[in-house]
């Protein structure tokens, strides 16, 4: 019991002398007073003395009105897929997603970069600064129309509709940076609810930000281009509603580090 007791005063004695000399260098940093510098001088030097220079690093906060996309590793954005108007067929078909004058491309500072046309993309921000890594997954819950109206067989769904999604290629926004190596060539989506790796970046890829585009940039401003990285396979035997608009909603999953497995767990 007196050995703890004794420890515990050495303990506190040094916090007390550590604090001294703590508050006496900040004293000192504050009225601009160089530290001391022991060392020789040479025939020819007249002085010596030393100075700090510091930096404070913190995580950046989370919103507290967006939780489960805001702070040091979030998705900042995410293209809208259009199919277009297409004619109603009774045989199997693949339709490409357009081109959108929306999806440009923009610097880590938000700024828009002239010439420069990306196909659909997400872009991921990691500033956590642990190089660890992440996966992205993404998930579909069919297609349907969207007023709710009915076809022939009695059902809103586009039924076996598959969304094909093909990530192409990874573009870091600061020089240097390493981009994702795993990108999944194809992933098919119908109404298994399932999420699907879609991109991964291993430790030391991925950092600061990050696009991930579906298909290939274009060196001018869209006008109906078609992405072959994006398409919707409709079976001949589906029944349609006329005049009737589908869409599906994307789920994108971001993991805190990187993943293969199918679940995104």
């Amino acid at each position: 019991m007196n050995l703890k007791k004794l420890v515990l005063v050495g303990i506190l004695s040094s916090s007390i002398l550590g604090s001294s000399v703590a508050l006496a260098d900040e004293a000192n940093r504050e009225g601009n007073i160089p530290s001391k510098d022991t060392s020789e001088l040479t025939e020819k030097e007249a002085a010596k003395a030393k100075s700090e220079g510091e930096i404070r690093f913190k995580l950046e906060d989370i919103d507290p009105d967006n939780p489960n996309n805001s702070g040091p590793l979030s998705i900042n954005r995410i293209s809208h897929i259009d199919f277009g108007e297409q004619v109603i067929s009774g045989d199997d078909k693949v339709y490409h997603a357009l081109y959108r004058a929306q999806d440009v491309s923009y610097d880590k500072e938000g700024v828009v970069e002239a010439g420069k046309h990306l196909p659909s993309y997400i872009q991921i921000k990691d500033n956590r600064a642990t190089n660890a890594g992440w996966g992205l997954f993404v998930k579909s819950n069919g297609f349907h129309e969207v007023d709710g109206k009915t076809n022939s067989a009695g059902t809103s769904e586009l039924t076996g509709a598959i969304l094909s999604l093909t990530a192409t290629k990874s573009v870091a926004k600061s020089v240097g940076n390493i981009v994702p190596t795993g990108l999944n060539k194809k992933v098919e989506l119908g109404l298994d609810e399932n999420y699907h790796p879609l991109v991964n970046a291993a430790k030391g890829e991925g950092m600061g930000l990050t696009d991930n585009l579906l298909g290939d940039e274009l060196s001018a401003a869209p006008a109906g281009e078609k992405n072959t990285a994006i398409t919707l396979s409709v079976p001949g035997t589906t029944a349609k509603v006329k005049d009737g608009k589908y869409t599906t909603e994307l789920t994108w999953l971001l993991m805190s580090e990187p993943s293969a497995d199918e679940t995104g767990r």
